[in-house]
């Protein structure tokens, strides 16, 4: 079977607040404590906001997205769990209607997000040890150490409401962030991060990775269709994370994690570079071709805009971005190059008139933006060369409008987040301390 995440974009309307917690006991250490001040690659930029101020910004963000979205599981008695509230939902007493409340995507953001933080708030560790048994209690049965892609709350347990499969994104964040928390706090806790890692970096390696062309599938139940079938070779192009399979091959000594570096990025460059389309932009699903690969046509997974730059497809400039800042490969340079230079001709160098889906070509599809879309670009710009006429400002008007922005849902505040933590100069490697 398959699954679908429907995005929530309509604003919430209502706020989850954190119930009183114990002091803790006894004070624990971060080796990497927030703000880190990363130097990226030479050649790059940053917001010429002052330090102080793109930390302050970024610690108020950041209480704010805890407050609104990371819940204390109410039915967990015997050790304490919580899990990133996704959907905008909660359950009613009077409707008793099972309702959506987690998806692995979300969970794998705010365990990365509470490593980051770590320092900032002295609680950091106790939350990302929470939602690491929520993780570990909501598991497939294929891939044991894979995370069910969604739950939900019937008042009285938390139970699967994705039928047991897995998303493949939201491992791919719970496995580097697992990686990022062994090197924060250590593994010789109550638990073993780096273990815990390479457990679940082994399965996504088994279970949704294409084992004969090192790509990425779309979730465990993926790689189970026939080789015929266009969902076993198709992936979304926002699993494409080049950074996170550099960790895995270091943390596994695994290789094959290599190939699926190189071959993301013969995906990403048949797809822009080697286009007729001079527009950066990637299609939110991605096939193989006869030869290479190509967009997906509509309605091949979500719906009828899985052949454009949707809700999925808006975080590659992050994902591809985050990795240039970190590396400064030139596999992915031409890419950004042409990305930045089309949107900010789109745009007349305005991040408010930034749209919420185009085609390919450039075109846009809404009439309104989202932070969702708004903050990656923010990354990229980031990546531009510091020569090029107009680059600081550009990336000093997306600071400004993603980091004022108010807040909204789920998905778009968690992506301004991460954004404004690599943006001011606070995202670090497993690899690079």
């Amino acid at each position: 079977m398959f699954v679908a995440f429907v995005l929530v974009i309509s604003p919430i309307m209502f706020r989850v607040t954190l119930g009183a917690t114990k002091p803790v006991q006894a004070a624990q250490k971060v080796n990497h404590p927030f703000p880190q001040h990363v130097t990226y690659a030479k050649g790059t930029l940053k917001p010429s906001a002052k330090q102080s101020q793109k930390d302050k910004l970024t610690k108020s963000w950041y209480d704010t997205w805890k407050k609104n979205y990371v819940v204390k599981n109410p039915y967990s008695t015997k050790q304490t769990q919580y899990y990133v509230w996704t959907s905008g939902q909660t359950y009613s007493k009077t409707s008793k209607q099972t309702v959506p409340i987690c998806v692995s995507e979300g969970q794998g953001y705010g365990m990365l997000i509470m490593v980051y933080m770590a320092g900032y708030d002295k609680n950091a560790k106790k939350y990302f040890d929470g939602m690491y048994r929520y993780y570990k209690a909501n598991t497939c049965e294929r891939g044991k150490y894979l995370m069910s892609w969604q739950q939900a709350d019937n008042g009285s347990e938390i139970v699967d409401w994705g039928g047991g499969s897995s998303a493949t994104d939201g491992d791919l964040d719970i496995a580097y962030a697992l990686l990022l928390a062994d090197k924060q706090w250590g593994s010789s806790g109550s638990i073993n991060y780096k273990k815990a890692a390479t457990n679940i970096i082994k399965d996504i390696l088994k279970y949704e990775v294409n084992a004969t062309a090192y790509t990425i599938q779309l979730g465990n139940w993926a790689s189970t269709l026939d080789k015929n079938n266009i969902q076993y070779t198709g992936l979304r192009s926002s699993d494409l994370m080049p950074g996170h399979f550099r960790a895995f091959a270091e943390a596994t000594n695994q290789s094959k994690w290599n190939k699926v570096v190189n071959k993301s990025f013969t995906i990403l460059n048949q797809l822009t570079i080697k286009s007729t389309r001079k527009t950066g932009l990637v299609s939110d699903f991605i096939v193989k071709g006869k030869k290479n690969y190509k967009p997906a046509s509509d309605g091949f997974l979500e719906g009828s805009k899985d052949d454009s730059y949707g809700y999925n497809a808006c975080r590659v400039p992050w994902r591809i971005g985050v990795d240039y800042l970190v590396t400064k490969t030139s596999k992915s340079e031409d890419m950004l190059t042409m990305l930045n230079a089309w949107i900010r001709k789109k745009t007349g160098d305005q991040p408010e008139k930034i749209r919420s889906g185009y085609t390919l070509k450039g075109k846009a599809m809404e009439s309104y933006y989202d932070m969702s879309f708004v903050a990656p670009f923010l990354v990229a710009s980031m990546c531009q060369d510091k020569n090029t006429k107009g680059a600081q400002a550009w990336v000093d008007s997306l600071w400004k409008v993603v980091s004022t922005s108010s807040t909204n849902n789920y998905y778009n505040d968690t992506v301004k987040l991460i954004c404004m933590i690599i943006a001011s100069g606070n995202y670090w490697t497993p690899d690079n301390i």
